[in-house]
């Protein structure tokens, strides 16, 4: 799995779509992604099955086609 999105702005991108225990979950996961617990390909299996892959590649796809100013004001991110 391969993004141009860093992933502290997928997860501020993210946050306001899905509800703060999913966030927590996901915060969790990438800290064991951070301490080599988990694998790279694994953080990107549960991210899907909990923010759901349509609307995850929506938001990778808008920030690779857009500037990132652009897809961060989109976003709602300032």
């Amino acid at each position: 799995v391969s993004t141009l999105i860093p992933y502290p702005l997928l997860f501020k991108a993210i946050s306001n779509k899905i509800a703060q225990k999913d966030m927590d979950l996901i915060t969790a996961y990438y800290q064991q992604l951070r301490e080599k617990k988990i694998s790279r390909e694994g953080f990107w299996k549960k991210l899907r099955m909990i923010v759901g892959n349509d609307h995850l590649l929506k938001t990778t796809h808008c920030y690779e086609n857009g500037t990132s100013h652009r897809w961060l004001l989109k976003m709602g991110i300032d």
